[in-house]
């Protein structure tokens, strides 16, 4: 049931509002949500990015009404069981199952970074359809033993942010650094143990996090700069939101001393992201580049390069200061 105190009903074609409620519903006169229809008529795509930029997120369509929430609200409207909030983000965790433990190892860490929806769900009016694309569901029994999967939510506007700043949510970043710093120290995880992994926009979050705090990293094409994608008619709704591209950045953060490793899997032809992270390359950022006759555009690259990603994610985790460490003492006990 709804009521006037959380919600604020706007006719589309006569589109007034103030902001101030928790939660909006625009009447679209359609079975279409209004992200579909931003994507036929100007003045809807206006209308749309408006709400967004006043921190708001779809999340329901029904009864031919989009239903919007203010982003610090989102937790309101949870259903789902498995999601834990850090600051403004949202996460979940794979525990490690009982055949994949070894008391003789260290625990590890994987973190994936979600990527953009399936064909089938980008005009959908579900948040975590959107913004919580499960990526690698199998990825767990894949893993060398010991590794706990966290799964980070890119809450933000339509599709998310990348995981990068905007001008409506500053803290996206220190957020991500802070849960996966509080995933780490809850299950005494040292840095050496943790790899974060993404593909496409989980790319550019996975790659950037690792710069900033320093993780090894495994990603897929990642995206550098969103000017294609704003030039393709704002495909990821990004354009005005957030600096067009990280690259800079990356280079700044690339000048620092390191022992981590960043593998990148790109394919030369597609050169819109990989002329950007290619300049990245030196002794800690490899670029492996992809050639496969399966490969036509960006999101063939992921999906042809399954084994190449989990070998990389057990190397970097069987490479760890550690893990060697933890060996050497057992050796020692069993002279």
């Amino acid at each position: 049931m709804t009521t006037n105190k959380d919600i604020e009903f706007t006719d589309i074609y006569n589109f007034q509002c103030e902001y101030k409620r928790k939660k909006l519903v625009i009447k679209t006169f359609s079975d279409k949500n209004i992200l579909e229809l931003s994507r036929e008529t100007q003045p809807i795509l206006e209308m749309y990015k408006a709400i967004l930029a006043h921190d708001y997120v779809l999340y329901m369509h029904a009864g031919q009404s989009s239903y919007f929430i203010r982003r610090k609200d989102v937790h309101t409207i949870w259903q789902r069981k498995d999601l834990i909030q850090h600051g403004a983000l949202f996460y979940s965790l794979e525990k490690i199952p009982p055949e994949k433990e070894n008391k003789l190892a260290p625990k590890r860490l994987v973190v994936i970074f979600s990527p953009m929806p399936a064909k089938e769900n980008y005009h959908s009016a579900n948040i975590a359809h959107r913004c919580f694309t499960t990526s690698f569901a199998s990825m767990q029994k894949h893993l060398v033993k010991n590794t706990i999967i966290m799964r980070i939510m890119d809450l933000n506007l339509s599709y998310g942010s990348h995981y990068i700043n905007t001008f409506n949510y500053m803290e996206m970043e220190s957020d991500v650094q802070s849960a996966i710093q509080y995933v780490m120290q809850s299950n005494h995880i040292v840095k050496e143990d943790v790899v974060l992994y993404g593909g496409s926009k989980g790319g550019t979050g996975a790659l950037y996090h690792s710069f900033l705090g320093d993780f090894n990293s495994v990603t897929v094409d990642p995206i550098i700069s969103t000017e294609q994608y704003n030039q393709e008619n704002d495909l990821h709704y990004l354009r005005d939101f957030r600096k067009r591209s990280v690259l800079n950045d990356l280079i700044a953060l690339s000048n620092k001393e390191t022992s981590t490793k960043k593998i990148i899997f790109g394919y030369p032809l597609i050169s819109f992201n990989y002329n950007l992270y290619n300049q990245l390359a030196s002794n800690s950022v490899e670029v492996h580049n992809v050639f496969d006759s399966s490969v036509h555009k960006h999101a063939d690259i992921s999906r042809n390069t399954v084994i190449e990603q989990i070998t990389w994610i057990n190397k970097l985790l069987l490479s760890s200061s550690n893990l060697h460490k933890i060996e050497e003492q057992l050796h020692v006990l069993t002279e």
